[in-house]
């Protein structure tokens, strides 16, 4: 009915000595491993679910690309989250496990398989993998109708579905701050190139008198304005990017995705730009070089 095959199984870890309520992504009857935060109280502790486990099965890794290097044996947990430290694998009353925890390159949606309990764990805590659902991928987003005739194919067979709404692309936002910048950066440099050429109008004026002609001045202020924007340009970019390495010192992956387009724009475009209006504007003689102006 979606026109894909594109499917993915998920399993779920579960204790078979347990008997609770469903809970989380739990087949019914049978408590699954799950991350939680244990509280200790005045009466004994707290146990709050905090993340679904699904089974790192050699599938699932392969559907995401990862592959079997990737993967530190020791790991218990394998997930995209940064907010998960100090938590515990819980699968019965009363019964929890610190897992070693890994973070890779999984997805990020809320109640996707983002975080994984691997197979070695699996076996180390006497769990069994059950088949608790499927991830299933479009070749395009769904319309409403696909959606509610889905629902009602799945509500047939006693299943539920959730789907995923499309994230919305920053690359606008991206392209209008560089924008924004760009016209920022050349309007300050402009001041300051401006305010360097009032500086040195003595030195201007006596290479006027010596006969330097105005393609010199033009490519000394052209010159003085492309390094300027060439400084402030790398040390930007390299200020902000020292900033997100440490926002995401836990996890550099978002940091793989370049904007090639808009760092090739700052990073080259800004120089060039300033000194192309160094050139154009920097031309004219400077006025009265017969005497020195009162100060």
């Amino acid at each position: 009915m979606l026109h894909t095959q594109d499917v993915a199984a998920l399993d779920a870890a579960v204790n078979p000595s347990t008997d609770v309520p469903r809970l989380g992504n739990s087949p019914a009857g049978k408590q699954s491993a799950a991350l939680v935060r244990i509280t200790p109280m005045a009466h004994g502790y707290g146990e709050e679910l905090v993340s679904a486990l699904y089974v790192a099965t050699p599938a699932l890794l392969q559907h995401y690309g990862i592959t079997p290097s990737q993967v530190d044996p020791a790991a218990d947990i394998l997930t995209s989250r940064t907010d998960l430290a100090g938590l515990e694998i819980g699968s019965g009353p009363r019964e929890t496990v610190k897992p070693k925890i890994q973070t890779l390159a999984l997805p990020k949606y809320t109640s996707g398989p983002n975080t994984l309990i691997t197979t070695e764990a699996v076996q180390k805590l006497g769990l069994l993998p059950v088949r608790s659902g499927w991830l299933i991928e479009t070749p395009r987003p769904l319309t409403t109708a696909e959606i509610n005739a889905a629902r009602n194919s799945a509500a047939a067979a006693g299943l539920t579905i959730e789907t995923r709404k499309p994230q919305k692309s920053l690359a606008p936002l991206r392209n209008w701050s560089t924008a924004i910048g760009l016209l920022v950066a050349l309007g300050v440099l402009g001041m300051t190139v401006g305010l360097i050429r009032t500086e040195t109008a003595n030195d201007l004026r006596t290479l006027t008198a010596a006969g330097a002609s105005s393609t010199i001045r033009r490519a000394l202020t052209a010159a003085t304005a492309g390094a300027l924007a060439l400084l402030g340009a790398v040390l930007g970019t390299a200020g902000a990017y020292l900033a997100l390495i440490a926002w995401h010192r836990s996890n550099l992956h978002p940091l793989g995705h370049l904007p090639v387009v808009d760092l090739a724009i700052i990073i080259v475009g800004l120089p060039a730009a300033a000194a192309t209006a160094g050139w154009l504007l920097a031309g004219n003689e400077p006025p009265t070089i017969a005497r020195q102006p009162l100060e």
